[in-house]
Order: C-alpha cells, then sequence, then structure tokens
C-alpha cells in the first residue's frame, strides 16, 4: 500500500500536467508493435475508421522515421511518438488503440486517465503468456499505470468465442472475461 501512495505521488507532476490537456473523444491514437511498426489489427481499424466516420480523427504514432514517411504518403495523420504533436495528441486521446502491450503508444499516452484503452491484439493465443514472465521495463510501466489510471484496458478483442475461457488471455491481461469481446 506504501508503495502506491509513493508512486502516486512521484506522478503528481504527470498529474498536474494531463490536467492542462483537456481530452478530445473525437482523438484516437493508434500504435502497434512497441511503436515500431505500421501494421496489425489497429492498422486495419485505422483504415475503418477513416473509411467510415468523420467524427473521429484517428492518428498513428511511431517511433519509426520510415514508417512515419510511408504512413503520411497515404494520407494518414502520423507523427513521431515524442516530437510535440506526438505527445501533445497523446495526451489528448480519447482512445488509444493497441495490439500488443502498453508500448505501441508513448507513455504520455496514459496521462490523464479520461481515455479509452483498447487491446485489439496480434492474434489468437495458442501459448500461455504469462505477466510474470515479462520484462522488468513491462512490470514497472504496467505497475505505473495500473496504480495511477486505477484500471487496466477497456476492452481486448479477440478472433474466437474459445478464447475468452482460454488462461493466456486472463494472465495475459489480468482483466475480467467481460472485457474480452469476441
Amino acid at each position: 500500500m506504501r508503495s502506491s501512495w509513493l508512486l502516486r505521488l512521484l506522478l503528481l507532476p504527470l498529474q498536474c500536467i494531463g490536467v492542462l490537456f483537456p481530452t478530445n473523444k473525437s482523438v484516437w491514437v493508434f500504435g502497434a508493435w512497441l511503436g515500431k511498426s505500421y501494421n496489425d489489427n489497429p492498422k486495419y481499424l485505422l483504415s475503418y475508421v477513416r473509411a467510415h466516420t468523420t467524427t473521429i480523427r484517428p492518428i498513428w504514432l511511431t517511433k519509426n522515421k520510415k514508417s512515419l514517411a510511408e504512413i503520411r504518403d497515404q494520407g494518414i495523420e502520423a507523427y513521431l511518438f515524442y516530437s510535440l504533436p506526438g505527445i501533445y495528441f497523446s495526451m489528448i486521446s480519447g482512445c488509444a488503440i493497441i495490439c500488443n502491450s502498453w508500448i505501441d503508444l508513448p507513455f504520455t499516452t496514459y496521462f490523464p486517465r479520461k481515455k479509452r484503452i483498447i487491446q485489439l491484439w496480434h492474434g489468437t493465443p495458442f501459448r500461455k503468456v504469462n505477466l510474470h514472465k515479462a520484462s522488468f521495463r513491462i512490470k514497472l510501466l504496467r505497475l505505473t499505470l495500473l496504480t495511477y489510471l486505477g484500471r487496466d484496458y477497456d476492452r481486448v478483442f479477440t478472433a474466437a468465442v474459445q478464447n475468452k475461457d482460454i488462461l493466456t488471455l486472463k494472465d495475459r491481461f489480468a482483466i475480467n472475461k467481460d472485457k474480452i469481446i469476441v
């Protein structure tokens, strides 16, 4: 319990900064594969959103300069993770779309709290993936985010009904079964 309060105290400056950036529910940020590539389920959801709605402003965030040029050549709004526009849009976005882990998008994405976090996942689980085997960096990020946000992903998507019952998803995401959407 003490570590939770200490972590919240250390994150207080980020909380204060987060208050300066009001959430814009129409801005959605997308990222994939630790911010290194433009692919997978977030890419296709971004494409779908662009084709089917004008009320959402989809923005791709990446660490990869080559991917950035490729994405922009397709007419898609995109920024580098830690550029000023990347940080700004990550903070004001109302929805964050990822497929691998929290670090598909910059850390600033998760501040402030008023944001939906959607984990599209990147496949059908066929092997056990445990949180206790994650790297120290991933564990620390997860602990920090869970402490600050007070929650985990809002939704996790999967390709088959059977996957809701597979221990993999429950262990991997540590969320209630009702948050797993087929």
